[in-house]
């Protein structure tokens, strides 16, 4: 503004002069010099308009924050890993892969000005899900990668701990030595000053490298990033004795007035809690917490594994989340309004990570040492490679409802490998879907990522152990019945996957007795229900036969849901072959090799390799083959009815009880208003 004042009293002046003390000139000269010194104050106020908008824009920062969440440890492309070729641009159909995120990731910082503050943020869950995490602990690749990557803060997500406080730990040490930790923040984890488990995890934030939230100073910008882990995330966390997590919202608030003491003019938060569409309105976690705390001015979000397509506003708060698995790079263009002191939203993209993107060849090579270590550390015993080609499948496998061929291969192994009768898992435990990509094949990495997840009971080898637990018909009938309702009460995860029974329900009857017949039959049998009813289990509580259920010693914890879903009124209760109750887990250990001493655990992810292994050879190749239509039929199959047969078949009491309750309401109604009516008559 004052040199624009200045720069007009100098034109001013100097057309006065021009026009008065060289007024002996042509009288048409001097008319002109009149009607420019009458335009100068338009010019003037144009000047000032000019000045000011130049003004407005010096004081709005431009700002870029590049984005990820549940990255998982899928350090390759999202697809068969044969076709994965990351130094060759347009050959597979492959997304994802770290490699590829750090090329793309220079290309577009180098798109930007020097006046842009650009930050690069993760949601959490940075580890659990490949073949890679089960070297984490000696390596700790995946938070190299985000160091090399040059991040400037991530969170840790739930999967971040399934290795245990003290694997954590290991894995944070071993990049911390190697290349470096990127700023990691989270400020809801609460330390234990009784037990030593976790002093690995409380030294690193002792020293820094772990805080619940830090100070980012960039082009004269205070940024405070904020970590949380959230509600849900916290209910479904692995085996995290003794470690404890305070409320996210008191977290969150406590750490937004501590950086605005500090003069933040940006408060970020890295949130591990997530959010989810419902009828046209966005739920979840970070809702809560943007609603609670209406400071914040952006939320980088994880553990839903959604895209937003454009950013979810709550008050002034922006909430932005990147689907998962490497596959997509958000990009969130802003600027800083200084006068304002608020944020403007200039627009929002999500890049697809693919193979028209060349991947870097010094991130590739990092995981080629990384695969060479997963050979010799953990795969060597099972006679295993990395990138041995294991079946080769037909289709695309999906864990969709209506599509059963992964979740009926996948029971069947843990059914064969424990020689049990049955065996349960669910959509939650099952992983990742198989992708045929150009050729169907798919090598040891892949399928291990359909079972990736946990830990040993007792020791730290990667994958969750099988366990041989027993049942009679009638808790397993329990079990199917709270199997039924769980995953529409509790979520997804919950969907059930069974191998060794065949059950039919009726959805016309009462929650909680809707199953109808339970056949036991052979996994190689026919999918038929028209079995002879030798097959059929007698559901009564006369049966006293016990029968074997295998499931993961993950599973085995949920079945405390069966007296919680059904309010007491089912129950089944894990026993050991002799009928005992069970009491503890490592007595029901499934043992892989009983001619070794001791128990040699039977893991998932091993069980189900083995199992695929042995399938037939269709075409020769010295490959085994899986065809999806052999194994595409559904073995819980509802039958809905309203026969009186059906409505109380096999019926458990609820039923009866209910329509008892319900019969004996309608007598009494009955009665009252015949009473009532004979009652009027003889009034009249």
């Amino acid at each position: 503004m004052t040199n624009s004042i200045a720069n007009f009293a100098t034109v001013f002046f100097k057309v006065f002069l021009q026009v008065h003390i060289e007024g002996l000139r042509p009288r048409c000269e001097y008319r002109r010099g009149v009607g420019l010194l009458m335009l100068l104050p338009l010019v003037f106020i144009g000047n000032l308009a000019i000045a000011d908008d130049h003004a407005s824009s010096t004081n709005n920062l431009p700002i870029t924050i590049f984005h990820t969440n549940d990255l998982q440890s899928r350090l390759l492309g999202f697809g068969p890993n044969a076709d994965y070729s990351p130094g060759v641009i347009n050959n597979d159909l492959t997304i994802g892969g770290v490699a590829r995120l750090a090329t793309l990731l220079e290309e577009r910082r180098s798109q930007l000005s020097n006046e842009v503050v650009s930050l690069t943020l993760d949601g959490g869950d940075i580890m659990m899900g490949t073949l890679f995490h089960t070297v984490s602990r000696e390596k700790g690749t995946e938070f190299q990668l985000l160091k090399q990557l040059d991040y400037d803060g991530i969170t840790l997500g739930n999967h971040d701990f399934d290795f245990r406080p003290d694997g954590l730990a290991a894995a944070l040490m071993a990049a911390k030595q190697e290349s470096g930790l990127p700023p990691i923040v989270l400020s809801n984890i609460i330390y234990s000053s009784e037990s030593s488990v976790d002093d690995g995890l409380e030294a690193l934030a002792e020293s820094g490298f772990i805080k619940p939230s830090l100070m980012v100073h960039k082009n004269n910008l205070k940024i405070g990033l904020i970590g949380v882990l959230g509600w849900h995330a916290i209910s479904v966390i692995g085996e995290v004795d003794p470690l404890e997590f305070a409320d996210p919202i008191a977290s969150v608030q406590a750490q937004v007035s501590a950086l605005k003491a500090q003069g933040a003019d940006l408060l970020i938060l890295l949130s591990h809690s997530g959010i989810y569409r419902k009828n046209d309105e966005w739920l979840g976690d970070d809702i809560k917490i943007a609603k609670a705390v209406p400071e914040l001015d952006l939320i980088i979000s994880g553990h839903a594994h959604i895209v937003t397509p454009e950013p979810v506003t709550i008050g002034k708060t922006l909430i932005v989340q990147a689907g998962s698995d490497g596959r997509f790079l958000g990009e969130l263009s802003l600027e800083w309004d200084r006068i304002a002191q608020q944020l403007i939203n200039k627009g929002y993209q999500v890049h697809r990570i693919n193979d028209a993107i060349v991947g870097n060849s010094y991130i590739t090579q990092i995981l080629k040492h990384s695969q060479n270590l997963v050979n010799e550390k953990v795969l060597a015993p099972y006679d295993l490679l990395f990138d041995e080609n294991i079946i080769q499948v037909d289709r695309h496998l999906s864990r969709q409802y209506e599509d059963h061929v992964l979740g009926n291969v996948a029971s069947d192994s843990l059914r064969l490998a424990a020689s049990a009768d049955i065996a349960v898992t669910t959509n939650g435990e099952i992983r990742d879907e198989v992708f045929p990509g150009k050729t169907g094949m798919q090598q040891v990495s892949d399928i291990f990522r359909i079972f990736p997840i946990g830990i040993g009971y007792q020791d730290d080898s990667p994958g969750y152990d099988l366990v041989k637990v027993y049942f009679t018909a009638q808790e397993i009938k329990s079990l199917m019945e709270i199997l039924l309702i769980a995953y529409q009460m509790k979520g997804p995860s919950f969907y059930p996957r069974i191998s060794g029974i065949n059950v039919s329900y009726n959805p016309y009857r009462l929650p909680l007795d809707r199953v109808t017949e339970i056949r036991l039959v052979d996994s190689d049998a026919s999918p038929s229900f028209d079995l002879d009813d030798s097959h059929l289990l007698d559901l009564s509580g006369d049966n006293k036969q016990l029968y074997s259920v295998a499931m993961t010693h993950y599973a085995f914890k949920f079945l405390s849901i069966i007296d919680e879903l059904s309010y007491g009124l089912l129950s089944a209760k894990p026993k050991d072959e002799h009928g005992n109750p069970v009491t503890s887990v490592a007595d029901v250990l499934v043992d892989s090799d009983p001619n070794e001493s001791g128990t040699q655990r039977q893991k998932a992810w091993s069980a189900l390799l083995t199992h695929l292994k042995g399938m037939p050879d269709l075409d020769g190749d010295g490959v085994a083959n899986l065809k999806a239509s052999s194994h595409s039929y559904s073995r819980i199959i509802a039958q809905p009815s309203f026969s009186p047969n059906q409505l109380l078949k096999n019926s458990n009491g609820i039923s009866l009880w209910v329509y008892g309750i319900f019969t004996l309401l309608i007598l009494g109604l009955s009665i009252i208003l015949i009473h009532t009516r004979r009652s009027k008559n003889r009034q009249v």
